[in-house]
């Protein structure tokens, strides 16, 4: 789940954006998270903590945050 930035939240336009995410597999380990603002991706992160950054611009957003098990 990404626990930041906050739902809602907002940036100027040009501002560096940090995605912060928490993943876990009960049987396994995650190998990756991608992170994602409007289904492109902006980056991958192979270790916890998980994290990727973009520069904001203007409009609202989505972002979304995928984890790769082990397996």
């Amino acid at each position: 789940s990404i626990t930041s930035p906050a739902n809602g939240a907002s940036f100027t336009t040009g501002a560096n954006v940090t995605i912060n995410a928490t993943a876990s597999d009960a049987n396994g380990t995650i190998s990756s998270v991608e992170f994602f603002v409007d289904g492109v991706s902006v980056g991958v992160d192979n270790s916890a903590p998980f994290s990727a950054s973009y520069t904001a611009v203007l409009g609202n957003h989505v972002l979304t945050a995928v984890a790769t098990d082990n397996d």
